[in-house]
């Protein structure tokens, strides 16, 4: 028998499979990018009946075009002679036919990257009872499911004991503790709890969200496909908030809850409130939350004509850091450094920690951009760049025209001469003959990559990673 793949498109698989393989097709399940199976919405077959080879249709066109031909001479007496050297002429039987397989459908929630297709075994795997190990990865504590020699589906330990009796008609791991069943009237297939005290499945009431875990510790969860979201806790399979949002995100070290009405309830791990904002105002890295207000002030705010906003910054503790409204730099944040470049009312660029300090006065420059990998680039004001450590002081002398921020390794800078890679003792990595298009602006990056002018990507070694 034949599977052939057709098409392997978004979240759709078509296979062509000759009928006797179909009917031993125990499973066929789809994984994602990331190795994870996804949740099956529906599958479809139909048999093709009129499958015939090349050749044989070759002939028949052959035929009809010669019959044809005879017609527009007048080589025909009458109709009867027509028939009689149609019939003659045709092929009679298809002695290369192809397999007639059956186009079939599998349809699944998610990206799909590659198809398993599980069949059912020629021979019993043991004499006395048999399975087969549906999957070789090992899932929870090391169990696997497993079909018995009626072909119903439990689960085993690694010692091939039955954890979970054989009794379901068709089951796949999905996550976690959680397996996938038969599929049900809605046309999804059923999500079961694996209860180890109690050795059984347990049937889940709601559909996941999100396949991914949640700050390592819950799992997004719908009540009906695109109805409202809550939580459940991955230990426990607790609902520990109830259905009732719009959507759930996880942003930084924060869980976003959003309303109806666009109200975001942002709350940490232990699900503590820690701050509520209207809208899609806000951005989220790490520890710290930076709202952004309207700037109502008639008042002229540092150098801008006019501005719309600054940003107020929040940490753990929901509590405002900054002592004084501020922008901030767009591409910026608390990386390594714990340091973040703001812009105050007075027009100044500073430094500010991760309490709300001044720690670095920026406005003894001409310019200065944000950290990256402990140092930053800052302009003197006869115009040159060089770079700072965070505690201010110049380690790498202000003698570049332009200066771009540090990888790991290295950072692009541009002398009279042209564009060169230096490393953080201004030692020269690679010198380039023609000027950059683009640039990696990454902060705290372990590699940073610059496209040329002839349409060729550097890497902060200086190596080509990419040609046109």
């Amino acid at each position: 028998g034949k599977i052939q793949l057709v098409s392997l498109d978004e979240g759709t698989a078509v296979l062509k499979i000759s009928p006797e393989v179909k009917d031993k097709i125990l499973k066929v399940e789809g994984i994602n990018a990331a190795g994870k199976a996804l949740d099956q919405s529906g599958s479809s077959s139909s048999s093709n009946s009129s499958n015939y080879s090349v050749a044989f249709l070759t002939q028949y066109l052959n035929a009809g075009k010669t019959a044809i031909e005879k017609i527009d001479k007048g080589s025909y007496k009458n109709t009867d002679e027509l028939a009689d050297d149609l019939y003659d002429k045709i092929p009679k039987e298809d002695n290369e036919k192809p397999e007639n397989l059956v186009n079939a459908t599998f349809s699944f929630r998610g990206s799909l990257k590659q198809i398993n297709i599980f069949l059912k075994p020629e021979k019993s795997a043991v004499n006395k009872y048999s399975f087969i190990i549906k999957n070789n990865a090992k899932y929870v504590d090391g169990l696997g499911v497993a079909y018995n020699k009626n072909n119903l589906a439990g689960i085993l330990d690694k010692d091939g004991k039955w954890v979970v009796p054989a009794n379901q008609k068709e089951l796949s791991h999905y996550k976690g503790a959680y397996f996938f069943g038969g599929v049900m009237e809605d046309g999804y297939r059923a999500i079961l709890w694996l209860d180890k005290a109690n050795q059984k499945l347990v049937p889940f009431k709601y559909r996941f969200y999100k396949d991914e875990a949640m700050l390592d510790k819950y799992y997004a969860i719908e009540d009906g496909v695109n109805g409202p979201k809550g939580l459940i806790e991955i230990t426990t399979n607790k609902v520990v908030i109830e259905p009732t949002f719009s959507n759930i995100s996880d942003k930084g070290n924060y869980i976003v809850l959003t309303s109806d009405d666009e109200t975001n309830s942002i709350v940490n791990k232990d699900l503590k409130e820690i701050l509520v904002v209207k809208g899609y105002n806000y951005k989220i890295h790490g520890n710290y939350i930076f709202h952004s207000k309207r700037y109502t002030s008639t008042e002229k705010f540092a150098d801008y004509i006019t501005l719309s906003d600054t940003q107020d910054i929040y940490n753990a503790e929901g509590q405002k850091i900054n002592k004084e409204p501020y922008v901030v730099s767009t591409y910026d944040f608390f990386g390594m450094d714990s340091l973040l470049l703001v812009k105050n009312k007075l027009g100044k660029k500073l430094f500010i920690n991760t309490k709300g300090d001044v720690v670095i006065d920026g406005s003894k420059y001409k310019d200065i951009e944000p950290f990256s990998y402990g140092l930053a680039p800052a302009r003197n004001m006869e115009g040159k760049w060089g770079y700072i450590n965070a505690k201010g002081v110049a380690v790498i002398p202000f003698m570049y025209n332009e200066a771009k921020n540090f990888s790991k390794i290295s950072a692009m800078v541009r002398t009279e001469n042209g564009y060169q890679l230096i490393d953080r003792d201004n030692k020269v990595i690679k010198k380039f003959a023609e000027g950059f298009s683009s640039y990696s602006v990454k902060k705290d990056a372990e590699n940073l990559e610059y496209r040329n002018y002839n349409r060729k990507t550097y890497n902060s070694k200086g190596e080509v990673v990419k040609d046109k």
